[in-house]
């Protein structure tokens, strides 16, 4: 087969890229929160939730077709995610089932931000990590230092 753009590159069968915690931690419990303020939101009646919990009570009883048009296709295109990821570490990468768990799990949480470390698999994670953190350092926006 000739080397071509489209040809992927050789990675170890136990190759796994850890997305950053705080991320994984902060879009999983966006979906738990959103899951619950669809289903069951009176889960949010407790005093000691404060306006929050207020808050999504109020968006799960007034407003429950607009979270349930929020969440349902979020949630289907990380199972999308999940599909195509399946079937980059099974027929494209070779990787072990173990690992390829660890992905799929991670990646139904994490969707994108996880994915793209299969889909470029040998993008520097060092560079990739500074350029998000750079984005969210409000000091630097708009100054340029030379």
């Amino acid at each position: 087969m000739a080397a071509g753009a489209w040809e992927r590159r050789q990675v170890s069968p136990d190759y796994f890229v850890l997305t950053p915690p705080a991320y994984t931690l902060f879009i999983g419990s966006g979906l738990v929160l959103m899951a619950l303020t669809w289903q069951c939101p009176e889960v949010f009646d407790r005093p000691w939730l404060g306006l929050f919990g207020q808050f999504l009570l109020w968006l799960g009883t007034q407003h429950n077709t607009f979270v349930r048009f929020l969440f349902v296709p979020v949630m289907v295109i990380h199972v999308l995610e999940v599909m195509y990821a399946a079937y980059l570490c099974c027929v494209s990468l070779h990787l072990h089932p173990s690992t390829t768990l660890r992905w799929l799990l991670q990646i139904l949480v994490v969707g994108i931000l996880s994915l793209s470390f299969l889909i470029w698999p040998h993008r520097d994670t060092h560079t990739t990590n500074r350029v998000l953190r750079d984005t969210h350092d409000i000091t630097t926006m708009g100054t340029k230092r030379e």
